[in-house]
């Protein structure tokens, strides 16, 4: 549920990630043009297979899913930025830390990645750039949870290099 409550700050959490780049990546607010992208990440049949929501048949479905999220990061309930290449301002991924079952110490972590920046390590980028920011914006955080199947390999590869380790939440 994109507008649970929790008193996690996610609108200084958003303020911070949105000032952060590396050598390749800049981070920016998401805004409903990111669903454009977005839709035609979903056309490819890998991108959907481990997704939680069905793969959308017209970029009207994508536009709304984008709209939710714009909307409650607007209200604090949640830091979504996009990765963006940063000499180009072509887009790369949509991250999102969102509120964990109402538990005030912890969040859930989200990436979606367009499948031509599968490759060349943007995802680890990103990840780790965030994930460090997450740590220093919110001292409260204690727990970081990022939700894989078992079988999507990449994903799970992703977060123990992004320093996650497997387990019960």
């Amino acid at each position: 549920n994109l507008l649970a409550v929790s008193s996690m700050d996610f609108s200084t959490l958003a303020y911070h990630l949105e000032r952060c780049h590396t050598r390749r990546i800049a981070l920016r607010p998401v805004t409903l043009t990111d669903a454009w992208p977005l839709f035609q990440a979903t056309r490819n049949s890998s991108f959907n297979r481990w997704l939680l929501w069905p793969q959308p048949d017209q970029d009207l479905l994508a536009r709304q899913r984008v709209e939710r999220i714009v909307e409650a990061a607007s209200l604090g309930r949640l830091a979504a930025v996009s990765a963006v290449v940063k000499d180009t301002g072509e887009w790369i991924s949509l991250f999102r830390f969102l509120p964990f079952r109402g538990r005030d110490d912890a969040m859930e972590m989200g990436i979606w990645t367009h499948h031509r920046f599968w490759h060349g390590r943007y995802s680890f980028e990103l990840g780790r750039l965030c994930i460090d920011v997450a740590f220093t914006a919110c001292p409260e955080l204690q727990r970081l949870i990022g939700a894989a199947s078992p079988e999507n390999e990449p994903s799970c590869r992703l977060m123990e290099l992004c320093g996650l380790h497997p387990g019960d939440v």
